[in-house]
Formats: C-alpha cells, structure tokens, sequence
C-alpha cells in the first residue's frame, strides 16, 4: 500500500535567483524527503553560494504553501550588497611573508577568503617566531569597489635559546629518541612544541610507557626575545607484556 502524498514544487523569490543551483536544490529536497534538516541545509547552501559572489550579507528563508493538490516550498532570498576588491595591502609586515591569498583584486569579496587570509598570515608570522602576532582585515561596509587591507601586529620576535628534556627515565639503547624541531637559535615557534611533545610521548610509549605524560615550561626573557624550553617528562609505570591468548576462534590464519 503506497500512499504518496502532495507533489512538490520548488521555487525561488526575490532579488537573485541562482539557476545554476535550482537543479542541486532540487536534487537534496527530493532525495531528503523535503524534511526540515534538508530545507535548512538548502538554506545555507543558496546562502553559501551568494557569498561566493560577493554577496556580503545574504539571507534566505523558505516556508511551505500547502494546497489541495500540491505542496510548494519558497525559497525568499535576499541577497544583500554586492562588493568587490578594488585594493588589496598587507600593512606593518615585518618582512615579506611570502603568504599567497585567496582574496584577489577584481574578485568578489568574500569574508571566508578575509578570514582564511588572516589565519595564513599569523601562522606565517607565527613560523617566524612571532608568537603573539594578530592580523586583522580592514574593510569598509557596503558595496561596489572596496580596498582591503590586512593590519599586522607582529609584537616581538622570539628566538629559542636552550632546549632540555627532562626525564627520570633513560630511554633504552633500542629505542631511538624522536629529532626535536625545537632547537637553540631558532625562531620559537608553537606549533613546533606541539610536535616535539608528541614526538616525545610516541618514542616513551614504544618503550613500554603506556602512560606518559609530557609538559613543555616555556620561560621567556623579559623583553620576550628568548625562551627557554624544557620538557618535563613523567613516564608514569613500564608495562611489559606477559602472555598473549587467543580465546574464541576456532580456525584462524597464521597472520
């Protein structure tokens, strides 16, 4: 016994109608069964795709027109201003960064490119030693041509003096100790922390410390131009194996 319902009918309103999406759209409601997850997940797609063309601020809500014969579902879409990139400078960069950004003069502006640029370019500062470095897109509102700039506040720049680990535990002669990206005279970098230390807690785990635990201590000069690092290492009990049984199977291979 099927009962099949109202047919649907999808159709959009309002300044921007974007054909190119109408026959996706259409595919996501039909395969969702028109549930409201999939009209809200539409909602953000016709959206998405506003923004992708420079639409700042879009805005689209759909309700439901029940007939007698038919369910229609509107989408009322309203797209906002549209802007573009006249200009585009990094300002107060200490060196070139070398960052390549996804913002482009002449395209569409777009603030998923604005922020994703900012976060290229204090990871870049931030690989040069400045760990307190911010960057921030300046952008005026409204549409048409707008220039960009992307505002670098590098603070100081920081460089490792001495690195140590401390441990209790000398690993084994068979165990070779993880290279550690920290070293003295480089730039102090905390992406680099995070690796040695779970390089550090990977190479006592292969010696049977299971629960090792690592601390970086960081100690910084006063004018912050120098840190000290040590990892503080506490590897916790050595586990060794002590027998192994294969319970249940009755046949097996030797793998």
């Amino acid at each position: 016994r099927v009962d099949a319902g109202l047919p649907v009918e999808l159709a959009c309103r309002g300044e921007t109608r974007p054909a190119r999406l109408r026959g996706e759209l259409a595919k996501l409601v039909r395969e969702g069964g028109a549930k409201g997850d999939v009209l809200d997940a539409a909602d953000e797609r016709l959206e998405a795709f506003l923004q992708a063309r420079g639409h700042r601020e879009p805005r689209v809500d759909h309700h439901e027109e029940a007939g007698p014969s038919r369910l229609k579902i509107i989408y009322d879409i309203v797209s906002g201003p549209e802007a573009r990139v006249a200009s585009l400078r990094v300002a107060d960069a200490p060196e070139d960064l070398g960052v390549s950004l996804a913002t482009r003069v002449e395209a569409p502006l777009r603030d998923d490119h604005l922020a994703a640029d900012g976060r290229s370019l204090t990871r870049a500062l931030e690989d040069r030693g400045y760990a307190d470095a911010n960057v921030e897109a300046e952008v005026a509102d409204g549409e048409g041509a707008l220039p960009v700039v992307f505002r670098v506040k590098a603070g100081v720049q920081t460089q490792v003096a001495a690195v140590a680990v401390d441990s209790p535990v000398t690993l084994p002669a068979d165990i070779a100790a993880r290279e550690l990206r920290t070293r003295a005279g480089q730039a102090y970098r905390v992406r680099d922390l995070a690796r040695d230390r779970d390089g550090i807690i990977g190479s006592y785990r292969d010696a049977g410390y299971p629960q090792v635990e690592v601390a970086p201590d960081i100690v910084m000069s006063p004018d912050r131009r120098q840190a000290t690092v040590r990892f503080r290492v506490l590897p916790g009990a050595s586990i060794e194996v002590d027998h192994v049984v294969l319970a249940g199977l009755h046949r097996t291979s030797e793998a």
